[in-house]
């Protein structure tokens, strides 16, 4: 697929000129495509259960999903293994491997590019707004998300997909930092004191918040744009520290629509093949 088709059909699905689907929409269903209207599926469909109220403890949205039927219970429950699972080994090992990957010796040399685009830029020194972007975007998509599960849900699923392609990626693109690059501090990602300076393809910070912007970009649309937005200038700001080349930013929305798209579309099989429970009058 080439570059064209994955911003058209991005745009396309995330509707960023087009008000968010409303429930008394009857024409809805016969102008959208079925894999965002399929009626067995409800995965999309309702972003908060009928009669919660915005206000409302976020359990009550989650124990609405949990009797929803079965394949609702194993999907909360396996999730919540596998993020435990991600942050007691998945985190523990990428945190390993970026550390090998600083000093590997299975390769003759890492890679110095000539970036035409950092050529014009004058590197400065934008740690902190990063940080606050990539771990504030984060936290903001998942109180937005608190009142849905799917979108939680999903969110964690997307991100250990996406941590695991940036590791076969960042092995199979060995790169050495730009020239001029000013190094990134991250409280978190060097919290031992070593500054990563080889963790080059594709862009974390841009994939962590472009996650986020593609998980909520099916909901309101100034919450999309918002994060869109954030999105967007985490991209710009990693270029303008000199922190990525061009193509580590240029290459980071593909591989997080793709996962994305793989971790939507089984989610959506799964539902298919195991759809809720009816309601009971």
């Amino acid at each position: 697929m080439s570059p064209l088709n994955y911003l058209e059909k991005l745009m396309v699905s995330t509707e960023l000129l087009v008000p968010p689907r409303s429930f008394d929409d009857k024409t809805y269903d016969q102008r959208r495509p079925l894999r965002e209207t399929t009626t067995t599926v409800e995965y999309q469909a309702a972003p908060m259960p009928a009669g919660l109220a915005e206000d409302a403890p976020f359990y009550v949205a989650w124990k609405h999903k949990w009797d929803r039927g079965t394949y609702s219970k194993l999907d909360i429950a396996l999730t919540m293994v596998v993020f435990l699972y991600v942050i007691c080994w998945t985190l523990q090992y990428y945190t390993y491997f970026l550390r090998w990957n600083e000093n590997r010796s299975d390769i003759e040399g890492f890679v110095t590019m000539h970036d035409p685009v950092l050529m014009l830029l004058s590197p400065g020194d934008y740690s902190i707004a990063l940080f606050m972007l990539a771990y504030g975007s984060v936290s903001i998509g998942f109180y937005h998300a608190r009142h849905m599960p799917e979108l939680i849900i999903e969110m964690l699923q997307t991100k250990t997909f996406v941590i695991w392609v940036r590791m076969v990626a960042l092995y199979l693109v060995p790169l050495e930092a730009p020239v001029g690059t000013i190094p990134l501090i991250d409280p978190i990602a060097g919290g031992d004191g070593i500054v990563l300076m080889r963790d080059l393809f594709f862009s974390g910070h841009t994939a962590t918040t472009f996650v986020v912007f593609l998980v909520v970009r099916r909901q309101n649309v100034l919450w999309k744009s918002f994060f869109f937005v954030l999105a967007l200038t985490t991209a710009i700001l990693v270029m303008l520290q000199k922190t990525h080349y061009a193509i580590d930013v240029y290459a980071a929305p593909f591989f997080v629509y793709t996962c994305n798209s793989i971790v939507y579309d089984l989610r959506v099989a799964c539902q298919a093949a195991c759809p809720p429970k009816p309601k009971l009058d």
